[in-house]
């Protein structure tokens, strides 16, 4: 029985991979057409094929992204249950990981295009010696690239720590696209790994009793995987500055070192440096603390979820994007609160769920951001409803 069982779960570990590969395939149906990867014959035949899928036949596509999300957050669901009942160990999911992150970095960034921008704008500084915080993409009418970019007309919307640390890639890459699109994920990914070494190091030192568990909800993610190696978002560079900031800060008010707080404030404003959503951070601190002088006993990782949860309850909600849910996401391992990881869970169905009327329609219309809107916020609502309802649990995570 024992036997059966770990070739059960086993399964499940190697559908992880095999589901990112799927989506990776998938990914091309959204490719600019007036971008081609490769000029061989046997792909021109497979890009008109996802051609014709992603712009086509839209419905048959909405339809293929919907069953490979909801197949993923199963998935998901499987591993994270069989890891909590240890079925499996840190080995296994270790080796699933890096195999479905290696199908990743080769998907095209279909539900975005920021990480040509990150190419671009790191472009223009070493190869125009412009200033992309003050000049546009635009600006360079004579550029290939410009053909299949988006957001052309706008200057760099991040900080300067990301125009420089972005140069990296960039300048390794030799402006050959396919090859520093490659290594921009590739960049980004050693910054996922120190998201997670920062989770650990700051599980232990809170003495968080499912920090590990979190650990998996995170790194597992479907979201996170999609939003950092299929689109290559920088969500994680920030992210992982700020966790190695708050582990520098709890370890300094524990040993009393001016060196750790002067080293904690440095990685802060390099986090602040790469996105400036950073700063919720300190509201995050700051509603603990008001909090435990209220005598309410609410986690650290709990107030500062919510802190950088809080773009959803905006009058901008309609523009918050998916990505930026890796920022709550990022404090899953050390939540107590199991009411609010689920939350947070819920809200990475939804939001991948949102791509779903871009896909439809083919662009951004006031009806379409609309929709996701109501996707966004709808589906966490009857998801829990349903919870409360049915008496089920999702997760094994009781909501209370």
């Amino acid at each position: 029985m024992k036997l059966y069982a770990k070739i059960h779960f086993r399964i499940w570990l190697w559908l992880l991979p095999v589901v990112a590969g799927i989506y990776s395939v998938y990914s091309f149906s959204q490719t600019d057409p007036n971008q081609v990867f490769f000029s061989q014959s046997w792909y021109w035949q497979f890009q008109k094929f996802m051609w014709r899928l992603g712009f086509q036949e839209r419905l048959w596509s909405v339809g293929i992204y919907s069953l490979i999300i909801l197949i993923w957050f199963i998935v998901y669901q499987k591993i994270y249950t069989a890891f909590v009942a240890g079925q499996l160990v840190n080995r296994h999911i270790i080796r699933s990981l890096i195999f479905t992150i290696g199908l990743l970095l080769l998907a095209n960034p279909a539900l975005s295009s920021d990480i040509y921008n990150y190419i671009f704008n790191a472009k223009m500084v070493w190869v125009y010696g412009a200033n992309p915080h003050r000049q546009v993409a635009l600006n360079f009418p004579d550029d290939q690239w410009l053909r299949f970019m988006h957001n052309t007309h706008t200057p760099a919307p991040y900080g300067y720590g990301w125009t420089m640390l972005s140069l990296v890639p960039s300048v390794i890459g030799q402006n050959h696209l396919k090859l520093t699109l490659l290594l921009v994920k590739m960049f980004v990914g050693a910054f996922f790994a120190g998201v997670i070494f920062f989770q650990s190091k700051i599980g232990k030192l809170l003495a968080a009793t499912k920090w590990r568990e979190g650990i998996v909800l995170f790194a597992l993610n479907p979201l996170v995987l999609i939003e950092t190696f299929g689109n290559g978002h920088n969500d994680v560079v920030m992210m992982a500055l700020a966790l190695a900031s708050i582990y520098l800060a709890l370890r300094a008010s524990r040993q009393k070192g001016l060196l750790l707080w002067g080293a904690s404030g440095l990685f802060f404003l390099a986090s602040y440096s790469i996105k400036y959503g950073s700063i919720a951070i300190l509201v995050g601190v700051g509603l603990w603390y008001a909090l435990s002088l209220l005598k309410k006993k609410f986690s650290l990782g709990g107030a500062l979820a919510i802190a950088q949860f809080s773009p959803l309850l905006t009058i901008r909600s309609q523009r918050f994007l998916p990505w930026y849910l890796i920022w709550p996401l990022s404090f899953i391992p050390f939540i107590s609160e199991r009411w609010l990881v689920k939350l947070a869970l819920f809200f990475s169905l939804s939001s991948l769920l949102s791509y779903l009327p871009h896909l439809y329609r083919g662009e951004y219309t006031i009806e379409v951001q609309r929709l996701r809107q109501l996707i966004t916020f709808g589906l966490p609502i009857i998801l829990i409803l349903f919870e409360w309802m049915k008496k089920v649990d999702w997760l094994g995570l009781k909501l209370k």
